[in-house]
């Protein structure tokens, strides 16, 4: 691509006068680029890394000093707004099958990911630039933020369709998080997966059966890497024990679309025992439910608390398993 024409594309302003005219591909890892890139950071020292791995501009977001004359250097007010600019330019010159899908169903497809069968598309849109070069002609994406999908392929569908109730029978609920059921003419049995996103895990099976035959059966243990109301069970100190060894357990979201839903779904099918909440003060600031800033303040917040469910926001699922596996090791060495 013309610098001039990606100048126009992001709304850049040129700082020097480079002696390079043209850039091949982008970049927002600068271990990543190669010779003839163009890059994008925030960060002067990894402008420098990606230069001396063969950058030849920098995009950029603050002010840097001009290190390198041969280099080009364009300044923009938003770098994600420019990042977006450029996954938009390079999609819409592809035929491709864009869908819209909720942030569990998004969750569910990235399990069941194989290859290039399909494409991501986060709230990360530095990610976005890992594979960027790599969707072609009549290639599917999926985004679960509809503000992102609108800028960068605004001819999009709806990916989820309505399940019909009447054809999931046989459904018993195991506990919160195990569930068997029948759809039309198969079973399903004793799934890691609440109730609550069994029309999720049928959207995403019914998709993977009807566009890949590579997926006709799915490898159901793959669910154990569902994120969404997964426990972490603990003992009265806060120490993780096995699956179902406890009658205490955590239950971590990050994702605010899924806090409502999950709490009522908790309220409704766990009102026999009790459920508390904590909630990371940075994270959202919620009435009535206490507040912490740092994980480390959770023994302090549960202290003389009876409870069998904590219902963590904030805090993701791998952030706070590997914070109470980093306890136990440390408590085992006194």
């Amino acid at each position: 691509m013309k610098i001039s024409s990606l100048i126009d594309i992001i709304s850049g302003e040129l700082l020097n006068s480079p002696a390079i005219s043209s850039i091949y591909s982008f970049k927002a890892d600068a271990k990543k680029v190669i010779e003839a890139d163009l890059f994008f950071t925030r960060n002067e020292d990894e402008a420098d890394i990606a230069i001396s791995n063969g950058a030849f501009a920098i995009v950029f977001e603050g002010d840097f000093k001009i290190k390198d004359e041969d280099i080009a250097y364009i300044k923009v007010d938003d770098l994600e707004l420019a990042m977006k600019k450029i996954i938009r330019y390079r999609l819409l010159n592809l035929n491709l099958k864009a869908f819209y899908c909720t942030k569990p169903t998004f969750d569910l497809l990235r399990i069941y990911r194989n290859s290039n069968d399909y494409f991501l598309i986060s709230k990360n849109i530095s990610k976005t630039f890992k594979f960027l070069d790599d969707i072609e002609e009549n290639d599917t994406i999926f985004c679960h933020d509809i503000e992102i999908l609108k800028n960068i392929y605004p001819n999009y569908e709806n990916f989820e369709q309505e399940i019909d109730k009447k054809n999931i029978k046989n459904l018993i609920e195991h506990s919160l998080f195990e569930t068997t059921f029948s759809y039309k003419d198969r079973y399903f049995y004793r799934l890691k997966l609440p109730s609550l996103y069994i029309d999720n895990f049928l959207n995403i099976f019914l998709y993977l059966n009807k566009e890949d035959t590579e997926h006709k059966e799915l490898d159901f243990s793959k669910l154990k890497q569902f994120y969404n109301t997964k426990p972490i069970f603990i003992d009265k100190n806060l120490q993780i024990v096995e699956f179902g060894k406890s009658n205490k357990f955590i239950i971590c979201q990050n994702s605010l679309e899924l806090i409502e839903n999950e709490a009522l779904y908790i309220q409704k099918k766990y009102k026999y025992a009790k459920t508390t909440y904590l909630c990371n003060k940075e994270f959202l600031d919620l009435n009535n439910i206490t507040k912490i800033s740092s994980l480390d303040e959770i023994k302090t917040a549960l202290l003389d608390i009876d409870f069998n469910c904590l219902y963590l926001i904030g805090f993701s699922y791998r952030q706070t398993l590997e914070f109470l596996q980093e306890e136990k090791n440390f408590n085992s060495l006194f």
